[in-house]
């Protein structure tokens, strides 16, 4: 799961927030299922890409792509795409998205951030850890004791502010 960028025309807009346009047939693809995307302040999931002829976006999911009928998909397609035009039989990738709520963004930031703090502890050379942790045990001490210092820092200070604070050990940034 990753943050990817799907450029959109400001007439998808009003349909992206309803709901009402929720795939995007393009000439590339843009991501995997997981993986997030930001327009107009909201996250948007990809659910799925699938590749498919451009006459099947048109015949059966123009609907999801936002238009009343095949023809409107047509001329739009036509207009962003002037030297190719509307070939039915070009293969294209559909991209399929939800718009994610608000606090469930915020969860799935944090729980992605806790998995890859959890993953820069495993790549820590574990006789450091044990001398750290003063244990002869493996890093289970050490390792409570960073996550107990993350999530303190992301209820106090906010995730951005948390990110900030931990992305070299973690290997992220909040530009990601």
């Amino acid at each position: 799961m990753k943050r990817i960028n799907i450029p959109f025309l400001a007439s998808f807009k009003e349909p992206m927030l309803s709901g009402s346009k929720t795939t995007t047939a393009r000439t590339k693809k843009y991501g995997w299922p997981g993986d997030k995307f930001e327009a107009w302040g909201e996250t948007f999931e990809l659910r799925e890409v699938i590749r498919v002829f451009l006459s099947t976006v048109r015949d059966q999911f123009y609907q999801f792509e936002g238009f009343a009928n095949p023809h409107d998909f047509v001329t739009a397609w036509t207009k962003l795409h002037p030297i190719k035009g509307f070939d039915p039989t070009q293969a294209v990738y559909l991209h399929s998205f939800r718009k994610v709520k608000k606090g469930e963004a915020m969860m799935m930031d944090i729980k992605e951030f806790n998995l890859r703090f959890l993953a820069a502890l495993d790549r820590i050379d574990p006789k450091l850890l044990h001398t750290a942790s003063g244990s002869n045990r493996r890093h289970p001490r050490l390792r409570a004791v960073l996550l107990k210092a993350v999530k303190e820092d992301i209820q106090t200070d906010g995730l951005e502010a948390a990110i900030e604070k931990w992305k070299y050990f973690v290997g992220v940034s909040n530009e990601s």
